[in-house]
């Protein structure tokens, strides 16, 4: 397969990255909030994760992101989700494809460029937000995985 075809297809904005981009422009007014609820009423999670992204669970299981018999799940990080601070049981490798994103790990704000890589450790509170054009991936690897891996290698 080749580059170009999964960039183009990664750049289009999905469902969720609409109604994330849209509310994040919108001015924020009882009206605009009751029309955008009923716009997006198919899309309840999401409607909820832009109007209390405090209400996320902030501490996330392998099991909620990778699915079982997994050992690694890769995903297109939303563009405009909502920034809150969370951690998780599993390894992170944060891979910036294009343009770029702001990464908050504990108190500390970077901004990671096309071509750089985090990895994060589990149980480590970040956030990232993601805007434009840029394009993240998120690569999701089982704690277990990740020692089997690389403890057999520094042997």
């Amino acid at each position: 397969m080749r580059y170009k075809p999964i960039l183009e297809m990664l750049e289009k904005y999905n469902e969720d990255e609409k109604l994330f981009k849209e509310f994040y422009y919108m001015e924020k007014n009882p009206l605009n909030i009751q029309k955008f609820k009923e716009k997006y009423k198919h899309q309840e999670e999401d409607i909820n994760t832009v109007l209390a992204p405090n209400k996320l669970p902030s501490n996330r299981r392998e099991d909620d992101f990778i699915k079982k018999g997994n050992n690694i799940s890769v995903i297109k990080h939303p563009r405009y989700v909502p920034f809150y601070l969370h951690d998780h049981a599993y390894f992170e490798m944060i891979y910036v494809v294009k343009g770029e994103c702001i990464h908050q790990l504990e108190n500390n704000k970077s901004t990671l460029k096309a071509g750089d890589i985090c990895i994060l450790a589990p149980n480590v509170k970040h956030g990232i937000k993601v805007f434009d054009d840029s394009i993240i991936i998120n690569i999701l690897i089982r704690q277990s995985t990740f020692l089997d891996i690389f403890m057999n290698y520094m042997r």
